[in-house]
């Protein structure tokens, strides 16, 4: 029979706190326009106005009256309206009898969370777009055409990603003109798993320039003049993805209450001996009217 000893067995503690799972890089700021928050720091509205398009007129000759047309302007306001923050408390005797000191870690986890929810405001603005790509526009149905999502496989995503181009090459302004827009600065933004079918598509000729250029991080390749970026963050709904892809920066985003990190000495309470670590931030996002032209919606399904 065996008889196992009662001995105390010795423990160790790492000297560093364990590391979270991060999220990639937060891209939202890669295409959301921040040209407004200056206009936020002594309030927190902003009204932007915007004057409608001039139309031409036909005329009979060269001597004919010109039809007389009125200016027209309107106005958008920008509101900041979504507040977000967190506070934790360690007090002096957990402060001395503690070998790892935590607030290292809760800088990072603050940084990350403030990021994140950055994020998530720019991508929810998706129902702003003024298009959308989706079954319809595949040269086969994936999913019955009409308005439903694209179910999208390594075979027929490159083709979303060339109607992607071909709706903003066809992109309409305000007055129903198809003007098209910029070849400059275009981007789509994916998830991992659209990532994941482009990288695995036959369509790509490996040898180019662009098929090869898989970069780690946000930031995949360059794709007939898109920027391909990726990101967990995209708006899910209904079994539907909103892939955004656009134009420049037509998402405008704003801060009033930067959100910095702020330590709070034991020193200045009354009754305690609480340290605090604290920070909040205001912000808001939104889409005018004028720059709803440059957004658009890739919708995949999502099963």
């Amino acid at each position: 029979m065996w008889v196992n000893n009662t001995l105390q067995k010795s423990e160790k503690w790492a000297s560093v706190l364990q590391s979270q799972v991060r999220m990639g890089s937060f891209i939202g700021m890669k295409i959301a326009d921040t040209k407004f928050e200056w206009d936020f720091d002594d309030n927190g509205t902003v009204n932007f106005r915007r004057q409608a398009k001039i139309t031409l007129s036909d005329m009979g000759s060269g001597s004919s009256e010109i039809p007389i047309t009125k200016l027209v302007e309107t106005n958008e306001t920008f509101t900041l309206d979504t507040f977000k923050g967190f506070a934790t408390e360690v007090s002096d005797e957990e402060f001395k009898e503690m070998d790892i000191d935590p607030n290292s870690q809760v800088m990072v986890d603050a940084k990350e969370q403030f990021s994140r929810v950055f994020d998530l405001e720019i991508f929810s603005n998706y129902s702003s777009a003024s298009m959308t790509v989706d079954d319809g526009d595949m040269d086969t149905a994936t999913n019955s055409w009409t308005w439903n999502p694209i179910k999208l496989t390594k075979t027929n995503i490159y083709e979303a990603i060339t109607k992607v181009g071909l709706a903003m090459d066809v992109a309409e302004d305000s007055l129903g003109n198809v003007t098209g827009l910029p070849t400059k600065d275009r981007w789509l933004v994916m998830s991992p798993y659209e990532k994941n079918l482009l990288n695995r598509s036959s369509d790509l000729i490996r040898s180019t320039e662009y098929g090869d250029k898989i970069i780690t991080g946000w930031y995949v390749w360059m794709l007939n003049d898109i920027k391909i970026y990726w990101t967990n963050l995209l708006t899910v709904a209904s079994n539907t993805r909103y892939n955004l892809f656009g134009q420049g920066k037509p998402i405008c985003f704003g801060s009033n209450i930067k959100p910095k990190i702020q330590f709070v000495s034991q020193s200045t309470q009354a009754n305690t001996f609480l340290n605090y670590l604290k920070g909040m931030t205001k912000y808001g996002s939104i889409v005018f009217s004028e720059w709803a032209e440059r957004l658009w919606v890739l919708e995949t399904y999502v099963a």
